[in-house]
């Protein structure tokens, strides 16, 4: 903070003894063509106030007529020629091969087979059922009983008195208000609570000790005869009716179906297409450019009037009517400019 008021004040120092310099003596600079005597009459500068213009403009919407061409399409009636195709039948007798169905007799030959039985003898094996005993081991279970004692649980009823709560209705006669006038009497039941003693069979576990029949059993193998079935092949001739077929050749007679073409004459309708020329009326549809005037919107850009304000505008100091014309500053450009002291001009 100190160094910058100690800053400020040397500033100041120096403008005061450089104005003052500037209003004592000449401004002396390099390039100005040596000093500039300062006039008795110069005074100190005040600024010139010059008044310029102030041009502003605005967008302003417009209408207008404006002549345009415009497509209308314009109906009108024309004839055309066409063709329509008509149908034209007409009968016809044509020619035509049909085919039917004849049948005839003809001959064939075909093989017949002819059988023919033979008995022949022939050795045939049959199988025969042959009973025998034979023996066989088997396995018994013999049973063996033995006494042990046992410890069980048995259950025996014992008649317990106990006592219970029974509830019992009875019927009780009632004195109530008759609203004709004096006392009727009616049924109700009550019930009331009453202790009833009744007796209950309770089970009661014993143990007690039994003697008890164990059976065991024991495998004992024996040995037995059974019958058994076997089937025993045997050979034996006998005698049998052998089949043979033999081929013979013999002649047949059979329908045979043919199918023969045979021309007939039939009469056919024929069809046939005749084209007729014929005119009709149709609306045809012309473009035809038109004029018309239509109203439209622009935009136009219009200069608008401004209030002239006041524009300051500086003159030299050292110019004045005597003798303070500048001097010429060769290659460099000239400045000047007041002070509190007075006016002060030179070269750069």
């Amino acid at each position: 903070m100190k160094k910058l008021v100690v800053a400020s004040v040397a500033v100041a120092a120096l403008l005061l003894a450089t104005a003052s310099d500037a209003a004592a003596s000449c401004f002396r600079l390099g390039g100005c063509g040596g000093c500039a005597t300062v006039s008795a009459n110069c005074s100190p500068c005040a600024p010139v106030m010059t008044y310029a213009p102030q041009v502003s403009y605005q967008q302003i919407w417009k209408e207008k007529q404006v002549e345009v061409t415009v497509n209308k399409m314009v109906p009108r009636q024309e004839q055309f020629e066409y063709l329509v195709c008509n149908q034209v039948v007409t009968p016809e007798k044509r020619k035509v091969l049909v085919c039917q169905n004849v049948t005839r007799e003809v001959e064939f030959k075909y093989v017949e087979s002819v059988p023919v039985i033979t008995a022949e003898k022939r050795n045939v094996t049959v199988m025969k059922l042959v009973n025998r005993e034979v023996e066989f081991t088997y396995v018994e279970c013999v049973p063996t009983t033995r006494v042990e004692k046992r410890k069980m649980v048995q259950y025996t009823s014992v008649p317990t008195v106990v006592e219970c709560d029974v509830p019992c209705y009875s019927t009780v006669t009632v004195a109530c208000c008759n609203p004709c006038g004096g006392v009727s009497y009616m049924c109700q039941r009550v019930c009331t609570i009453q202790k009833v003693q009744r007796t209950v069979m309770r089970q009661v576990a014993t143990e007690v000790e039994r003697d008890v029949n164990i059976v065991t059993y024991a495998n004992v193998e024996k040995k037995g005869r059974r019958v058994v079935c076997e089937s025993v092949p045997e050979v034996r001739e006998v005698t049998v009716n052998v089949c043979t077929y033999n081929r013979v050749e013999k002649v047949g007679r059979r329908q045979v179906c043919e199918r023969v073409n045979v021309e007939q004459e039939v009469t056919v309708n024929v069809c046939r297409v005749v084209t007729e020329k014929k005119v009709g009326v149709r609306t045809v549809y012309d473009c035809v450019p038109t004029k018309e005037t239509v109203t439209v919107k622009y935009c136009e850009v219009v200069q608008v009037a401004a209030p002239v304000n006041a524009v300051p505008v500086g003159v030299p100091c050292y110019t004045t009517a005597a003798s303070c014309a500048p001097r010429g500053c060769a290659l460099f450009s000239c400045f000047s400019g007041c002070r509190l002291g007075g006016c002060f001009g030179g070269c750069r």
